[in-house]
């Protein structure tokens, strides 16, 4: 089994032509994996944000992916008897509301805006499941009892 090596001989010029260009793909391929790794697809170092101001924590994920599941952790001082969280409305546009949890008294949509009401019995801590359901950068403005907190979301594919 006698193979014709000289052929082989013929490429090397090539080859060596390419190279560069296989290592800028192995390197761009690193810069994703490492990308994807710390958050800029979703959850990850550089992902995860707090908005805090004193008694209102907002924990919520930076870059969220079109119709994957996430949470925004809502945190305060003790709810106050009929105490409400307004959500703005063009957020809602691009999000949906799953569940929320612990279970509100009651929601309603107030001047284009949505007010979810809790009773004093509720706890402090609040979580929203949500679903992005359109793509694009967002803006959520949350008022608990006077306090206003704003987060920027980037949903993407």
């Amino acid at each position: 089994m006698d193979k014709d090596i000289s052929s082989l001989e013929k490429d090397v010029p090539f080859e060596k032509s390419e190279w560069p260009v296989l290592r800028i793909g192995w390197i761009l391929m690193g810069l994703f994996l490492l990308a994807g790794v710390f958050g800029i697809f979703g959850s990850g170092i550089f992902s995860e944000r707090v908005a805090e101001d004193g008694t209102l924590s907002v924990t919520y994920e930076r870059y969220l992916r079109y119709s994957m599941h996430s949470e925004i952790q809502i945190k305060t001082s003790r709810l106050g008897a009929d105490s409400s969280i307004w959500i703005n409305a063009d957020y809602l546009n691009k999000i949906m509301i799953t569940r929320i949890s612990p279970e509100p008294d009651s929601f309603d949509q107030v001047d284009g805006r949505m007010r979810i009401q809790f009773s004093s019995r509720n706890p402090s801590d609040i979580t929203l499941h949500i679903e992005a359901v359109k793509t694009g950068d967002q803006n959520m403005t949350i008022n608990v009892n006077g306090k206003k907190k704003t987060i920027h979301q980037y949903i993407y594919f």
